[in-house]
């Protein structure tokens, strides 16, 4: 079957399968009628097709019919949970152990919905072991949901897009990270629970538009958060009140910047609000340092005397400050700042994708 007859509906398990025990297999299933499921199940064993993964990785992916036509359905709904996420059969006959759980759903175009019921998923799903969970372009009540979270007090990685959402008190009560936008996780970060959540790292907030709720729950129940990567900001004003309300943070990544113009704030704004975090060790979004070559022009000594100048007031403004933009856009590379008896030097260094 070729590729382009694939529907973009990936899962993707990872156990705790000792290297002791037989591994997780993979399974490849082809739907009746609708290309994500039909109303009889899944088709007879003579379709599936598996083979060993030693990694203790499962993969289901759920394809059409190849033949004309088949692109003109509409994806539906998620695999009939109860037949699919829960039995103890292949393809996940070690459901009990399962620790990541990835599932997404790319839309390739229309007719193809933008977002997926997942409503059995979360009536019906439950894995006791879970840690780690990614739902991506999927929809479903609140209330659903809500229980399904609630139902899984192990998990440590959140990766969620669903919205919007009231939890259950007490809900996540190991949580560590956590990738959402701006509602859910001020949801998640407010609701309520006897002790406290060790959330360390906050991804994919955009401090666009109203951000006075999410604000006030990082200052009220933020306190334990060490590390935000958004996923962009407008206003400065809006940086300043997260700084404000994560004081122990030790890296900040404001992402882009959403709305136009270049008025980012020069080095100097940034180094005296950047203060507040004594404990920052890296910051990214914005580029300090200037482009410098290997040639020894007057405007390359120039450029390097401005750096050097930046890099001192860095390292003086923010103690603990070792990590910040390179200056070229995708280059793998970072700035990092050297503090020596003599002063303060900086360096640039390629870091591991």
């Amino acid at each position: 079957m070729a590729a382009s007859d694939t529907v973009p509906v990936t899962c993707i398990v990872r156990s705790a399968i000792s290297t002791a025990t037989p591994s997780i297999h993979t399974s490849r299933y082809r739907t009746k009628d609708n290309p994500l499921y039909d109303n009889d199940g899944l088709e007879s064993a003579s379709i599936c097709q598996n083979r060993v993964i030693p990694l203790h990785e499962t993969h289901l992916w759920v394809m059409p019919e190849s033949g004309a036509g088949s692109h003109q359905r509409h994806a539906q709904s998620l695999p009939q949970s109860r037949g699919i996420f829960l039995s103890k059969n292949p393809p996940f006959p070690f459901i009990d152990v399962i620790q990541d759980l990835n599932i997404s759903y790319a839309r390739p175009r229309p007719p193809f919905a933008a977002h997926i019921p997942a409503d059995e998923l979360f009536l019906y799903g439950r894995w006791p072991s879970l840690t780690t969970l990614t739902l991506t372009n999927l929809r479903g009540a609140s209330d659903t949901a809500s229980a399904f979270l609630s139902a899984h007090p192990s998990l440590e990685v959140l990766n969620l897009d669903i919205s919007p959402i009231a939890l259950y008190p007490n809900s996540l009560p190991r949580l560590r990270e956590l990738t959402a936008h701006k509602d859910v996780t001020t949801a998640i970060i407010s609701c309520p629970s006897e002790e406290p959540r060790p959330l360390e790292t906050i991804k994919g907030v955009r401090l666009s538009g109203p951000c006075d709720a999410f604000l006030s729950s990082l200052k009220l129940f933020g306190g334990s958060i060490k590390r935000v990567e958004l996923g962009g900001w407008n206003d400065m004003d809006d940086i300043r009140q997260l700084v404000e309300s994560t004081p122990m943070l030790s890296w900040l990544d404001t992402g882009k910047k959403l709305s136009g113009g270049q008025n980012l704030g020069g080095v100097v704004e940034w180094a005296n609000l950047l203060t507040g975090l004594p404990e920052l060790v890296a910051f990214h979004g914005v580029k300090f340092f200037y482009e410098a070559s290997t040639s020894i022009s007057m405007a390359d000594r120039s450029r390097f005397r401005k750096n050097d100048e930046v890099a001192s007031l860095l390292a003086w403004k923010c103690a603990k400050l070792r990590r910040v933009d390179h200056w070229e856009d995708g280059s793998g590379k970072v700035v990092v700042l050297v503090r020596e008896k003599d002063g303060v030097k900086w360096e640039v260094r390629r870091v591991r994708q």
